[in-house]
Protein backbone atom coordinates (compact mmCIF):
# COMPACT_ATOMS: atom_id res chain seq x y z
CA UNK A 1 0.00 0.00 0.00
CA UNK A 2 1.98 2.93 -0.92
CA UNK A 3 1.37 6.51 0.10
CA UNK A 4 -0.63 8.00 -1.95
CA UNK A 5 -2.96 5.69 -2.27
CA UNK A 6 -4.30 5.64 1.61
CA UNK A 7 -7.65 8.23 1.47
CA UNK A 8 -7.82 9.64 4.23
CA UNK A 9 -10.42 8.63 6.28
CA UNK A 10 -13.63 10.55 6.14
CA UNK A 11 -15.83 10.71 9.40
CA UNK A 12 -18.91 9.68 7.05
CA UNK A 13 -17.57 6.29 6.64
CA UNK A 14 -19.24 3.36 8.12
CA UNK A 15 -17.93 1.48 11.28
CA UNK A 16 -18.36 -1.26 8.41
CA UNK A 17 -15.97 0.50 6.04
CA UNK A 18 -13.54 1.27 9.07
CA UNK A 19 -13.36 -2.82 10.19
CA UNK A 20 -12.87 -3.33 6.00
CA UNK A 21 -9.79 -1.35 6.46
CA UNK A 22 -8.38 -1.43 9.00
CA UNK A 23 -8.55 -5.84 7.93
CA UNK A 24 -6.52 -4.86 5.09
CA UNK A 25 -3.87 -2.85 6.65
CA UNK A 26 -3.01 -5.41 8.81
CA UNK A 27 -3.14 -7.98 6.05
CA UNK A 28 -0.73 -5.64 4.29
CA UNK A 29 1.62 -4.77 7.45
CA UNK A 30 1.50 -7.55 9.42
CA UNK A 31 0.03 -6.36 12.29
CA UNK A 32 -1.44 -8.54 14.49
CA UNK A 33 -5.31 -7.94 14.69
CA UNK A 34 -7.79 -10.30 16.83
CA UNK A 35 -10.98 -10.13 17.13
CA UNK A 36 -11.48 -9.82 20.54
CA UNK A 37 -15.76 -9.93 20.82
CA UNK A 38 -18.84 -8.77 19.05
CA UNK A 39 -20.81 -5.76 19.97
CA UNK A 40 -24.80 -6.60 19.46
CA UNK A 41 -26.94 -3.68 18.03
CA UNK A 42 -29.77 -5.61 19.50
CA UNK A 43 -32.56 -3.37 18.23
CA UNK A 44 -31.56 -3.95 14.29
CA UNK A 45 -30.46 -7.14 14.69
CA UNK A 46 -26.36 -6.36 13.26
CA UNK A 47 -23.09 -7.40 14.99
CA UNK A 48 -20.00 -5.30 15.18
CA UNK A 49 -16.64 -6.62 15.68
CA UNK A 50 -14.59 -5.11 18.12
CA UNK A 51 -10.52 -5.77 17.07
CA UNK A 52 -6.90 -5.01 18.89
CA UNK A 53 -4.06 -4.57 16.99
CA UNK A 54 -1.05 -5.44 18.48
CA UNK A 55 2.82 -4.44 16.72
CA UNK A 56 5.97 -5.40 18.13
CA UNK A 57 4.23 -8.38 20.31
CA UNK A 58 7.14 -9.50 23.17
CA UNK A 59 8.42 -5.99 22.81
CA UNK A 60 10.04 -4.60 26.64
CA UNK A 61 8.32 -1.10 26.56
CA UNK A 62 4.41 -1.80 26.12
CA UNK A 63 2.03 1.13 24.88
CA UNK A 64 -1.41 0.76 24.77
CA UNK A 65 -3.81 3.38 22.49
CA UNK A 66 -7.84 3.45 23.06
CA UNK A 67 -9.91 5.24 20.71
CA UNK A 68 -13.83 5.27 19.57
CA UNK A 69 -14.73 5.29 23.02
CA UNK A 70 -17.35 8.05 22.43
CA UNK A 71 -18.79 7.84 18.71
CA UNK A 72 -18.89 11.21 17.87
CA UNK A 73 -15.58 11.90 18.62
CA UNK A 74 -13.93 10.61 15.13
CA UNK A 75 -10.60 12.19 15.36
CA UNK A 76 -8.44 9.32 17.55
CA UNK A 77 -10.15 6.26 15.28
CA UNK A 78 -9.63 8.07 11.70
CA UNK A 79 -6.58 9.41 12.84
CA UNK A 80 -5.22 5.56 14.03
CA UNK A 81 -6.80 4.33 11.16
CA UNK A 82 -4.45 6.37 8.80
CA UNK A 83 -1.24 5.91 10.83
CA UNK A 84 -1.98 2.10 10.65
CA UNK A 85 -2.49 1.97 7.41
CA UNK A 86 0.43 4.52 6.42
CA UNK A 87 2.67 2.24 8.93
CA UNK A 88 4.72 4.87 9.73
CA UNK A 89 4.43 6.07 12.91
CA UNK A 90 4.78 2.72 15.05
CA UNK A 91 8.00 1.75 14.16
CA UNK A 92 9.83 1.49 17.24
CA UNK A 93 10.63 -1.87 17.41
CA UNK A 94 11.56 -1.60 21.33
CA UNK A 95 7.79 -0.65 21.97
CA UNK A 96 5.09 -3.56 22.28
CA UNK A 97 1.92 -1.32 20.92
CA UNK A 98 -1.38 -2.31 21.79
CA UNK A 99 -4.04 -0.39 19.76
CA UNK A 100 -7.88 -0.67 20.03
CA UNK A 101 -8.77 1.75 17.17
CA UNK A 102 -12.78 1.52 17.97
CA UNK A 103 -14.33 0.93 21.41
CA UNK A 104 -17.60 1.67 20.85
CA UNK A 105 -18.71 1.20 17.06
CA UNK A 106 -22.20 1.45 17.12
CA UNK A 107 -21.93 4.68 18.95
CA UNK A 108 -19.69 5.27 15.34
CA UNK A 109 -22.57 4.77 13.26
CA UNK A 110 -24.75 6.42 15.04
CA UNK A 111 -23.03 9.29 14.99
CA UNK A 112 -23.64 9.89 18.98
CA UNK A 113 -22.18 9.72 22.84
CA UNK A 114 -23.32 6.68 23.62
CA UNK A 115 -24.24 3.30 22.02
CA UNK A 116 -26.86 1.83 21.12
CA UNK A 117 -28.87 1.05 24.52
CA UNK A 118 -28.01 4.76 25.85
CA UNK A 119 -24.96 3.71 28.07
CA UNK A 120 -21.49 5.96 28.14
CA UNK A 121 -18.87 3.09 28.37
CA UNK A 122 -16.34 5.45 29.29
CA UNK A 123 -16.98 4.19 32.65
CA UNK A 124 -14.85 0.85 33.48
CA UNK A 125 -16.35 0.05 37.03
CA UNK A 126 -17.86 -3.06 39.42
CA UNK A 127 -21.13 -2.21 37.95
CA UNK A 128 -20.61 -1.88 34.65
CA UNK A 129 -18.40 -4.70 33.97
CA UNK A 130 -21.63 -6.87 34.84
CA UNK A 131 -24.09 -5.09 33.26
CA UNK A 132 -25.26 -6.16 29.60
CA UNK A 133 -25.52 -2.51 28.74
CA UNK A 134 -21.84 -2.07 28.91
CA UNK A 135 -20.52 -5.00 26.06
CA UNK A 136 -17.54 -2.68 24.90
CA UNK A 137 -16.19 -1.92 27.72
CA UNK A 138 -16.05 -5.67 29.09
CA UNK A 139 -14.38 -6.81 25.82
CA UNK A 140 -11.96 -4.17 26.16
CA UNK A 141 -11.46 -5.61 30.41
CA UNK A 142 -10.83 -9.17 29.18
CA UNK A 143 -7.87 -7.80 26.55
CA UNK A 144 -6.42 -5.86 29.42
CA UNK A 145 -7.05 -7.02 32.80
CA UNK A 146 -3.95 -8.55 33.45
CA UNK A 147 -1.36 -6.15 31.49
CA UNK A 148 0.41 -3.44 32.62
CA UNK A 149 1.38 -0.68 30.27
CA UNK A 150 4.43 1.83 30.11
CA UNK A 151 1.91 4.52 28.88
CA UNK A 152 -1.56 4.18 28.60
CA UNK A 153 -3.42 6.94 25.93
CA UNK A 154 -7.46 6.80 25.69
CA UNK A 155 -7.75 9.40 22.65
CA UNK A 156 -11.02 11.92 23.05
CA UNK A 157 -12.10 14.56 21.10
CA UNK A 158 -13.39 17.81 22.32
CA UNK A 159 -15.33 20.26 19.85
CA UNK A 160 -15.75 23.18 22.61
CA UNK A 161 -11.82 23.39 22.47
CA UNK A 162 -9.50 24.56 19.89
CA UNK A 163 -6.35 23.31 21.78
CA UNK A 164 -5.29 19.86 22.98
CA UNK A 165 -4.95 19.16 26.45
CA UNK A 166 -4.52 15.62 29.02
CA UNK A 167 -5.87 14.32 31.93
CA UNK A 168 -2.80 12.55 33.28
CA UNK A 169 -3.49 9.63 35.93
CA UNK A 170 -0.56 8.14 37.73
CA UNK A 171 0.58 7.04 41.02
CA UNK A 172 4.13 8.56 40.65
CA UNK A 173 5.05 11.68 37.88
CA UNK A 174 6.26 10.11 35.21
CA UNK A 175 8.47 12.08 32.79
CA UNK A 176 7.51 10.15 29.50
CA UNK A 177 3.98 12.12 29.78
CA UNK A 178 5.52 15.30 29.45
CA UNK A 179 8.03 14.50 27.15
CA UNK A 180 4.99 13.30 24.63
CA UNK A 181 2.86 16.98 25.75
CA UNK A 182 6.42 18.60 24.92
CA UNK A 183 6.61 16.66 21.73
CA UNK A 184 2.97 17.66 20.84
CA UNK A 185 3.29 21.02 21.84
CA UNK A 186 5.88 21.31 18.56
CA UNK A 187 3.19 20.81 16.06
CA UNK A 188 -0.04 21.61 18.01
CA UNK A 189 -0.99 24.15 20.57
CA UNK A 190 -1.84 23.12 24.34
CA UNK A 191 -4.16 24.57 26.66
CA UNK A 192 -2.95 26.68 29.44
CA UNK A 193 -5.93 25.94 31.36
CA UNK A 194 -5.52 24.46 34.64
CA UNK A 195 -9.12 23.02 34.76
CA UNK A 196 -12.18 21.78 32.20
CA UNK A 197 -15.28 19.81 33.52
CA UNK A 198 -14.10 20.37 36.40
CA UNK A 199 -10.51 18.21 36.40
CA UNK A 200 -7.31 18.89 36.74
CA UNK A 201 -5.40 19.32 33.34
CA UNK A 202 -1.45 18.63 33.18
CA UNK A 203 -0.19 21.65 31.03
Amino acid sequence: MSETSIPIPSHHMSYAQFADRLVKSSNIRRYKLKLIGIDEFEKIGLEYPVYKVTINKGAKRKFCIVAGVHGYEVAGPLSLLYFLEEGKIFRDNDIEYTIFPMINPTSFDLKQRFNDKGSDVNALYKTTLESENYTEIQLFYNEIEKKTFDVFLSLHEDIDESTYYAYIFEKERQKIYRSLLHAVSKVMPITQKSVIEGDELDR
